[in-house]
């Protein structure tokens, strides 16, 4: 917990080891308040694991160099203030409902398993560039720097929003 005027700070680290001590690093860095998010600018062609994530205990095996950097070159304008925001969210995308993860025993109702599809398509990291909707656009900036607007206000940022 930061105190008052307390600066926060990004760290960045990629952590390597055996498969079979992911477990072991998640629950101690829960401990210390730390979470994985994907790694960025990954130079290594290895089986991707984070215990952080839903999609943890699935069988799908991931490459770290499969995945998808959060950066792209894309520019977005700005609105003139004339614009329905909402327009863009104004869509009917229903959720497929994910199957029963073995790490929950108890029977989850159709809204969760909706629910659980949401929250592992948002694992796979936010959709700047995808055809599927997102309130969150990237773009650099004119120093090159990597800005993040939210679809709906234009608020710019630099830090993608957490997950």
């Amino acid at each position: 917990m930061l105190g008052p005027g307390a600066k926060q700070t990004k760290f960045c680290a990629i952590i390597y080891g055996p498969s079979n001590k992911a477990a072991i690093v998640g629950t101690w860095l829960d401990q210390c308040s730390i979470y994985l998010q994907l790694p960025e600018k990954c130079d290594r062609h290895m089986r991707y694991s984070n215990p952080h994530c839903l999609s943890f205990s699935d069988e799908t095996v991931v490459m770290t160099s499969e995945l998808e950097s959060v950066h792209t070159n894309t520019v977005t304008g700005h609105s003139d203030g004339g614009v329905d925001y909402y327009v863009e969210l104004d869509f009917d995308e229903s959720f497929a409902e994910a199957t029963q993860p073995a790490l929950i025993s108890a029977p989850l109702h159709s809204y969760q398993k909706q629910g659980l599809t949401f929250m592992l398509q948002r694992e796979q990291g936010w959709h700047f560039r995808e055809f599927r909707r997102d309130v969150w656009r990237s773009y650099y900036d004119r120093h090159g720097i990597t800005r993040l607007e939210m679809s709906l206000c234009f608020p710019l940022g630099s830090e993608a929003p957490g997950v």
